[in-house]
């Protein structure tokens, strides 16, 4: 019996777990399953029947994963019915490596949650530096062998580790306040796409900034309009200014765009963004 196909079989359940726990649970299985083997067709056949308990696959939807969803209703077999809402995801504390969040400026581990940080990891599942190039390992390694990975995440209070923006593509926006001094703000690019990608108007977007000799990096929203739609640069300003935080507008204005350039490997070109923004008129 393949617990993949079980899965894939039955189209009223998601399943959002690794492939290697997949692999894992189905090499355990397959131990229980060979019992029944020398068992009547009838029954190999009906190995998914209720009376056939699968314990291992059972237990692990019940106690491990808790991110299974039945919205089928009782006809489901014995291996799924127990796949009901478990609510959120479990903590991330059984990874077998060591995690941490620092503070990219200070150094300082951060302990609380809910405060932006740069992963750091550790352990034998974590690779050891890069094929002859020295330098890079330096860089990107700790003296004492944590792994710097370059994203920023924050945690709650269940150790779930949460994304936030690759810390080089932060940009570093200086507020004037009234008191005339300047409080530096970083602002993730992934943040005002977000907003502005949930306007039914706009197809694709990329934020970067433009650089300010007084503020720093002011932020542009490269758009890409949705067939159809008449999108102006104003609903965009406005769909920001009513979700974020002052310091996180689009002072560098809006670029309409026919599409986002991509890399060949489909990646966002941020290089070429870059020199669209200062290439293009904003508006």
């Amino acid at each position: 019996m393949c617990f993949r196909t079980v899965i894939t079989y039955a189209s009223s359940v998601y399943a959002h777990s690794a492939p290697t726990v997949l692999d894992s649970l189905q090499v355990i299985q397959n131990k229980f399953c060979r019992a029944a083997t020398d068992a009547h067709r009838c029954v190999r056949n009906s190995i998914l029947h209720r009376d056939l308990e699968l314990p291992i696959i059972s237990q692990y939807m019940k106690d491990a994963s808790k991110r299974f969803f039945d919205i089928a209703g009782s006809h489901l077999n014995a291996l799924l019915r127990a796949a009901v809402d478990y609510g959120p995801p479990p903590s991330t504390h059984y990874i077998r490596r060591q995690r941490k969040l620092q503070d990219p400026f200070t150094g300082e581990e951060i302990v609380k949650p809910k405060v932006n940080g740069e992963l750091q990891l550790r352990g034998p599942g974590v690779f050891k530096g890069y094929f002859n190039n020295a330098k890079a390992t330096n860089e990107t390694f700790t003296d004492d062998g944590w792994f710097r990975t370059g994203d920023l995440f924050f945690r709650d209070e269940d150790l779930n580790f949460y994304f936030v923006e690759r810390f080089k593509l932060l940009l570093k926006y200086r507020n004037h306040q009234p008191s005339s001094l300047f409080v530096n703000s970083q602002i993730a690019p992934l943040e005002l796409e977000n907003v502005i990608r949930s306007h039914p108007g706009v197809l694709d977007v990329a934020v970067a900034g433009v650089p300010d000799a007084e503020c720093g990096d002011l932020p542009v929203a490269c758009v890409v309009r949705r067939p159809g739609h008449r999108l102006t640069a104003q609903q965009v300003k406005d769909l920001v200014r009513e979700n974020l935080a002052d310091t996180k507008q689009l002072r560098g204005g809006v670029i309409f765009l026919d599409q986002l350039p991509f890399t060949a490997s489909m990646k966002l070109n941020r290089k070429k963004i870059n020199e669209l923004i200062l290439s293009s008129i904003r508006e």
